[in-house]
């Protein structure tokens, strides 16, 4: 491991690259689990202490829902499964080391299928700023916090192929 540059805050450390794969596998894993409604796959992603903040108004907003502890992890789930489907597009991700482990920013676009008050369908997309805290754990990376950040809202009417 690299000791940190001069101008990086003390306690900032660059990742191995091994480290950085699992990093982005466990984000991936995270819209995977959130898209195919794998509520144990997605609790196994967070340590035991894990917290999951939601704001969905905006990053400056209060929180609309706090979610503590890995055995809690099933909640976000009941108003998933309201949705006809969701796709997760995970874009931009970053992580670096932190004293307790790691911290990262990552983007995503989630759409959320619905259907309209006419029947058609609607696609309602949020762009989302996840803001994260991971811990190496004996059995890999882990979710230790993560604050999901609505930074834009839209519907959109799709022509579904599938």
């Amino acid at each position: 491991m690299r000791p940190p540059p001069a101008s990086e805050p003390p306690g900032r450390r660059d990742l191995e690259v091994p480290d950085r794969v699992a990093l982005r596998a466990l984000v991936d894993a995270y819209a995977l689990a959130l898209d195919r409604l794998d509520v144990e796959g997605f609790a196994s992603l967070w340590t035991d202490d894990g917290v999951l903040t939601i704001h969905e108004d905006g990053p400056g907003a209060e929180p609309t829902a706090e979610i503590r502890g890995r055995d809690r992890m099933h909640q976000p789930f009941s108003r998933l499964r309201t949705y006809r489907a969701t796709i997760h597009v995970v874009g931009t991700h970053l992580a670096e080391g932190a004293p307790d482990g790691a911290v990262g920013t990552t983007y995503c676009q989630a759409h959320h299928l619905v259907e309209g008050d006419d029947g058609l369908p609607v696609d309602k997309v949020l762009t989302i700023r996840y803001r994260d805290g991971f811990r190496s754990e004996p059995e890999g990376w882990r979710f230790s916090h993560r604050r999901v950040e609505v930074l834009l809202r839209t519907h959109q009417q799709p022509e579904v192929l599938g």
